[in-house]
This record gives C-alpha cells, structure tokens and sequence, in this order.
C-alpha cells in the first residue's frame, strides 16, 4: 500500500493535510482531508483524477501509473477558484449601472 500526504497552510481555514491511501495490488483509493475521509474508490490500476475543493481552493490529487517502485506516482495541483474574480465582475458591473442610470 502506498501512501503520500501533503499539509498547507490556507489564511481562511490554517493548516490544512491532503493525504491519499493507495492499495498497489487491489487498487482501492481513499482520499482524506484533515484525517476525514473525503473519497473511496475501488480498482483504480490506471491514472485518474480525483477533485475537491476546500473553502475557496480547488484541489486535483492525481494517481498515476510511473516506473517507480510501487507502480505509482502522487501529484497535487491547488488552484484558487473564480469566486474572488465572479465578486470583482459583479462589482465592476453595478458601477457601470449606476454610471449610466
């Protein structure tokens, strides 16, 4: 069984630990998020993606099949999320209503 675990500190929310258990030979897969787990998936002997987002942060936990010695590598992409762009869009629209009003 592998296992990998990534911990990052987000302003909201503080320190924050990702981890994936991952079963070489069986293929079962659960994802955790502060030691809750979050997602179970079974027979995954490919690469898959799995996404989640914790408070405004995308997150992209990828398995995939390597040359390693367990057959597999872990990768984690966070990327924030377009909340914070949509709210700035909304405002930057109501001042050019109330220019024009």
């Amino acid at each position: 069984m592998s296992e990998k675990r990534w911990t990052f500190y987000d302003p909201r929310s503080g320190s924050n630990t990702i981890g994936i258990y991952h079963g070489a030979e069986s293929g079962h897969v659960v994802v955790y998020h502060n030691f809750k787990v979050v997602i179970v998936d079974f027979l995954i002997h490919t690469t898959k993606t799995y996404t989640l987002l914790v408070n405004d942060l995308m997150l992209k936990i990828t398995v995939a099949t390597s040359s390693s010695e367990s057959g597999f590598a872990y990768h984690l992409d966070i990327s924030d999320t377009q909340r914070d762009q949509v709210t700035s869009w909304t405002g930057w629209f109501s001042k050019i209503k109330a220019a024009f009003a």
